[in-house]
């Protein structure tokens, strides 16, 4: 069995898995898991019924491989609220389709003899441009219920976990990425902010992220790993690779400089 990760696939899971699955990875077999680290964005239209997202999950659950996905900033929010709660690796979890599922905000999953904390949500900043409910949900970002179960979770494992899994970084990390917005209120993320307090007060090996479309390891910290649409293999020595992920000690380009995605 072998554990991978991936960033944002803003609803194009399925081509990312089955026609840019890499070269380097052998193929998704049964026992594999997947973990999405937010923007999964397939659940987006307010009809499940929708043929599209029907397709793409009939061929996710075709690999017979479990797809597990934190909630990042681009999700519909109100989807994600309905699904049928099952436990999965000793936790609740939302069932989207047969191998498909939602890792909940705060909830701490063991998964091959490793834990995984996990703890969905950002801020979108580009809001302005897009409606609340129909492409945009203030369920977004975390709340203070959700970010006090998490702390009492990580309490209960003695504040030590193995992995971390966030959609966005704690708040000095996405600075160190961006220097710019540090003083620009448009930005201001009260999960980074949230994410801040776990990092304080948890031992962990490594923590992952998305949201920032840039696969890189932390120069200051290698501990944290950004993924937008690289797959990587967790443990795997060739993620070290500089050509795999390379570090990132230089600022980075704006925002706006990132590539565009479909959401």
């Amino acid at each position: 069995m072998s554990i991978y990760l991936t960033g944002d696939t803003h609803g194009h899971a399925d081509g990312r898995f089955r026609y840019d699955w890499p070269w380097y990875l052998d193929p998704l077999r049964p026992d594999d898991v997947v973990i999405i680290l937010g923007d999964f964005g397939l659940l987006w239209e307010p009809d499940e019924g929708n043929w599209e997202e029907k397709l793409s999950l009939d061929i996710l659950d075709s690999f017979g491989s479990t797809f597990l996905f934190i909630d990042g900033n681009h999700e519909n929010h109100d989807r994600l609220k309905k699904l049928e709660t099952v436990r999965l690796f000793g936790a609740p979890a939302g069932k989207v389709s047969e191998n498909v599922f939602h890792l909940r905000r705060g909830e701490i999953y063991e998964i091959e003899g490793k834990t995984f904390f996990c703890m969905g949500g950002a801020t979108s900043i580009d809001r302005r441009r897009r409606h609340e409910g129909t492409s945009w949900w203030p369920e977004e970002n975390v709340s203070k219920e959700e970010f006090q179960h998490g702390l009492d979770n990580l309490k209960r494992y003695g504040n030590t976990v193995d992995y971390v899994l966030t959609h966005t970084p704690p708040r000095h990390i996405g600075l160190e990425m961006f220097p710019q917005e540090r003083d620009d209120p448009h930005y201001a993320d009260p999960t980074a902010e949230k994410l801040d307090t776990v990092l304080r007060r948890t031992e962990f090996k490594q923590w992952f992220f998305g949201h920032m479309h840039f696969n890189c390891v932390m120069q200051s910290d290698p501990r944290f790993v950004s993924l937008f649409d690289r797959v990587i293999r967790l443990g795997d020595p060739k993620n070290e690779d500089e050509n795999m992920l390379p570090r990132r000690g230089e600022i980075c380009p704006t925002r706006a400089q990132r590539r565009s995605v479909r959401m």
